[in-house]
């Protein structure tokens, strides 16, 4: 191994271990997943709220909110609406394959 590999692996270790720590100043990844309009999500698919809620598992009252602009979606919810947006053929197929049989 290259010195240069060395050097860069031990200062990875160095900052995963500071970060375990919680040391300041370490270095971490932070993504911040933008705002969407649920409401457009639900319409560019043109499914009706309670097609949208129940396909996607969402409680019927949460999208509502959502819509409304009384409540937002949050973290991996946020992330799986953009998804949906720009993937809804690949995100419908996983739901169909992972699906008890009825």
């Amino acid at each position: 191994m290259s010195k240069k590999a060395f050097d860069s692996i031990a200062a990875g270790l160095r900052d995963a271990i500071g970060h375990a720590k919680g040391e300041p100043g370490r270095v971490t990844r932070v993504h911040e997943v933008p705002p969407i309009d649920v409401k457009g999500v639900r319409a560019k698919q043109q499914m009706t709220q309670e097609d949208f809620a129940e396909t996607y598992s969402i409680p019927l009252p949460t999208l509502v909110k959502w819509e409304q602009g009384q409540s937002s979606p949050t973290g991996a919810t946020r992330l799986l609406l953009h998804v949906i947006d720009q993937h809804p053929k690949t995100v419908l197929k996983v739901i169909k394959s992972v699906q008890p049989e009825r």
